[in-house]
């Protein structure tokens, strides 16, 4: 769930920030670290990330946007997650959805990958 955050400047029931996750964190075959900070977008979003190989993919949030990544596994941040497939996956993408949401209590972000050898 994704409703408001540090890069919207829309501030929602004198919230600043209301969502699970801050964005998408995801490792590719070049060791190069990707990272896509979630919106709630006024209308449908989709952004496709393409790789040769994906090494990790995660679901986390931050402090700050000025200090490192951390990710969490605490079980009060259930949104958070961080997946390393075993075996080469091959190339393919990963693909995150945004969609409209008008409160928090829509699970409106999906992130799906589709790989082949």
């Amino acid at each position: 769930m994704f409703l408001t955050g540090e890069n919207d400047h829309r501030v929602r029931d004198g919230f600043a920030e209301l969502h699970d996750s801050d964005g998408l964190l995801m490792l590719t075959s070049a060791n190069e670290w990707l990272w896509r900070p979630l919106a709630n977008p006024r209308s449908r979003g989709r952004a496709p990330f393409w790789t040769e190989a994906l090494r990790a993919l995660a679901s986390c949030s931050v402090t700050e946007l000025s200090n490192p990544i951390k990710i969490s596994n605490s079980p009060t941040s259930p949104a958070s997650y961080f997946v390393e497939p075993k075996g080469d996956w091959g190339s393919g993408r990963v693909e995150l959805i945004e969609l409209s949401s008008p409160d928090e209590t829509n699970d409106n972000i999906v992130a799906s990958g589709s790989f082949g050898r």
